[in-house]
């Protein structure tokens, strides 16, 4: 299975993948693919943006998100340079785990594939990504799990985590709010840790169960 989990930033929704993650589940970070689609793109980003969101040869991601989340325009137009070959590699990613499907291809093809991945083959894969439904991709998973939070929470998980207040706020801004998104799992996050846990091995029970 191929499980989808979103949420807006703050929200919990990385956590609640890193136990999935603990779990036994494969993981696809679509934050991870996207740093490395920044790198590939450092001359197009130069040249919309200028040098000075630049340490030394590496993008200084904190400044570029700095200007891009004040400035809808400049967000728009870093979208254009990053989002199409970030989709194109997750994609990519998300077609080559389908492939394991049973029924999809023997067991050697298979065995083989995982192999050139370093991986074991696992059962479930969960793909971390924040623009499901902005990209409109939801067709991409059999299932998909929403993690959602109060507004307050997640201002200050974001000010905890060295954001200032406006930075924090900017990126809750831009993001499309929760009740416009439908998914066949939604995890409340605004309680502590432990719950969330608990909430989180809840599904991947339900998911483990509907397997067997």
């Amino acid at each position: 299975m191929i499980i989808g989990v979103t949420g807006g930033i703050g929200s919990g929704k990385s956590t609640v993948v890193s136990f999935f993650k603990k779990w036994g589940a494969q993981v696809i970070n679509v934050d991870k693919l996207g740093w490395s689609v920044l790198e590939e793109k450092q001359q197009e980003i130069k040249k919309a943006f200028g040098r000075q969101i630049f340490n030394g040869v590496k993008v200084n991601r904190r400044e570029l998100g700095r200007i891009v989340f004040a400035d809808p325009t400049k967000k728009r137009m870093l979208d254009s340079i990053i989002h199409p070959s970030l989709i194109k590699e997750l994609k990519k990613q998300v077609a080559s785990y389908k492939l394991l499907k049973p029924g999809r291809c023997d067991d050697v093809i298979a065995s083989t594939l995982s192999q050139l991945r370093g991986e074991s083959l696992s059962t479930l894969v969960v793909v971390d990504c924040a623009l499901i439904y902005e990209w409109r991709i939801e067709s991409w998973f059999d299932k998909i799990i929403l993690v959602t939070s109060d507004y307050k929470n997640k201002l200050q998980r974001l000010i905890s985590s060295g954001y200032t207040q406006k930075e924090a706020k900017d990126r809750i801004q831009v993001q499309l709010p929760d009740w416009e998104k439908t998914a066949d799992w939604i995890i409340e996050n605004n309680s502590d840790f432990k719950i969330l846990e608990q909430n989180a091995k809840k599904i991947w029970n339900s998911i483990v169960n509907r397997k067997l």
